[in-house]
């Protein structure tokens, strides 16, 4: 797959490119396009696009290198833990170490210790959604595809790890435009590194005693870092020709010897040598050093796109393979089941039909058993005499018993008849009051235990009632008629009988 290096930088933009045909990786372009310092997403965007549509770079991934100023820097100590929990533990722990984290920024960290036994120290790094979102929006207005978001002094040291065969410490001196990035290495290990502006209208002699200074701070505030090691070496990614008095005041001033490096000739990637006559080949340090990454195909020291995440743990499928056969066999047995339990409820349907048809012409009766209609009609004129043989003195007195006192209520008349095979009993009298009243009607309709069940004697039908003027003591009057209800006593006694006689003969 082919790829483009891009950065970007306050009046240019830097591209590397590699060839899209070889299978081997090789850099094709190394081209420095001009843009104004407040152009904006779209205007550098559209500066890119004629730049891919003229070398031809519409199948290429972008890998976007992002200076120093645009990011925050801190180094934090989490607790002792394994590196598949780090990330969520510095995650955790950057919420309060930066000032304006939030969940849109972006983190990725790399880790400076690795004893999982003792406090972990990490450098964290994040960039806010602005940021991430001006450079996606500039690589896809241009037709591309964002691959990586890598931090400018990584990317400067994949390029230079190869020339650092000890564990000294060295100072990378690495210009861009108006600012310059000075980073801490320890052998190949990222220490420290930090960004100081220089405006553009320092002289040459300005320039070297403010960078001077500025080597002083660093090397003052990464002492700690350092672990009482010393800075061996100054690499000063920049034009010889042009920092002669720089590198002779840091050599006189600070002890410090100077080397220079050509970007292009201190890279081992195939093809570079035919793109190193670019103006200013010192400027490509960085996004040749984020190619040199991406030849080898390791991981960027930190990448805003793909940040460090928890291990994935691996599965054992085979347990997953014997819960899946396992429910698979419940599965079957389930459809057996209810096959075999519709089965059985399809032949008891069919007894059930059979015995329901002997019933039917049992039911319509033959030489010895008489049919149904006929013995219900027999039963039916037992049943309108039962209901119509009523022994009036036993409801009178059960209606003496459930009546009130003669303090509460008083009758005028008591009627007994049997009426469309109901028997029927209509009293008329006075109460003293409204209460009295509802209290003699839920007296008379209370049920009563027959054979263990309720029973409900009477029903009342309220008649006509209304105030009498008469009777100061019972100042109203009433007309109810009450209705019998049906005696299943004889019937739970027949019953009991034949249940009885049953029983013997299944005994015998």
């Amino acid at each position: 797959m082919p790829f483009l290096a891009i950065e970007f930088n306050a009046d240019h933009m830097l591209v590397v490119a590699t060839t899209s045909s070889s299978r081997e990786f090789e850099i094709a372009n190394a081209v420095e396009i001009p843009v104004d310092a407040d152009a904006t997403a779209e205007e550098i965007g559209g500066k890119l696009k004629v730049a891919v549509e003229q070398h031809n770079w519409s199948r290429h991934e972008a890998i976007v290198v992002l200076s120093r100023a645009q990011s925050e820097l801190r180094e934090m100590t989490v607790p002792p833990a394994p590196d598949d929990e780090l990330p969520d533990m510095v995650k955790f722990k950057a919420r309060s170490d930066f000032a304006s984290l939030n969940e849109n920024w972006l983190l990725d960290y790399v880790p400076l210790s690795h004893d999982v036994n003792v406090p972990r120290k990490v450098l964290a790094s994040a960039i806010s959604p602005k940021v991430a979102d001006r450079a996606r929006s500039v690589v896809e207005l241009a037709g591309l595809k964002l691959k990586q978001l890598v931090l400018r002094p990584y990317a400067t040291l994949d390029l230079l790890r190869t020339r650092f065969k000890s564990s000294d410490c060295r100072l990378i001196i690495d210009p861009n435009c108006n600012s310059i990035d000075l980073t801490i290495v320890e052998g190949k290990k990222l220490v420290a590194t930090r960004t100081v502006r220089v405006p553009d209208s320092f002289n040459d002699n300005e320039r070297a005693n403010q960078l001077i200074s500025e080597v002083r701070r660093t090397l003052a505030s990464s002492k700690r870092s350092m672990g009482g090691k010393k800075i061996v070496e100054v690499i000063l990614c920049d034009d010889p020709t042009t920092n002669k008095h720089l590198s002779g005041d840091l050599t006189k001033r600070l002890e410090l010897p100077v080397s220079f490096i050509d970007p292009f000739k201190e890279s081992n990637l195939s093809g570079v040598s035919r793109v190193s006559n670019v103006d200013r080949p010192y400027l490509f340090t960085s996004v040749l050093g984020s190619m040199s990454q991406m030849a080898a195909g390791d991981r960027p020291e930190i990448d805003f796109v793909n940040p460090r995440r928890p291990a994935v743990k691996e599965v054992n499928r085979d347990r997953y393979y014997l819960y899946g056969g396992l429910a698979a066999l419940a599965a079957l047995m389930m459809v057996f089941f209810a096959w075999w339990t519709l089965s059985s409820q399809s032949s008891r349907i069919e007894n059930l039909k059979q015995q329901a048809s002997d019933a039917r012409k049992l039911n319509q009766g033959n030489g010895i058993v008489p049919p149904v209609d006929e013995t219900l009609a027999v039963v039916g004129k037992i049943d309108k005499w039962k209901k119509a043989d009523v022994n009036w003195l036993d409801e009178l007195d059960e209606l003496s018993k459930r009546y009130l006192t003669a303090d509460e209520t008083i009758v005028a008349s008591f009627e007994a008849r049997v009426g469309k095979d109901r028997p029927k009993i209509t009293i008329k009298g006075k109460v003293d009051s409204g209460v009295s009243e509802k209290a003699l009607v839920s007296s008379l309709t209370k049920p009563e235990d027959v054979q263990g069940q309720p029973f409900q004697r009477y029903s009342v039908t309220e008649g006509t009632s209304g105030n009498t003027t008469d009777d100061e003591d019972y100042s109203m009057t009433f007309n109810h008629t009450m209705t019998l209800e049906d005696d299943d006593q004889f019937i739970w006694q027949m019953n009991k009988r034949a249940n009885e006689f049953l029983d013997a003969k299944a005994s015998e």
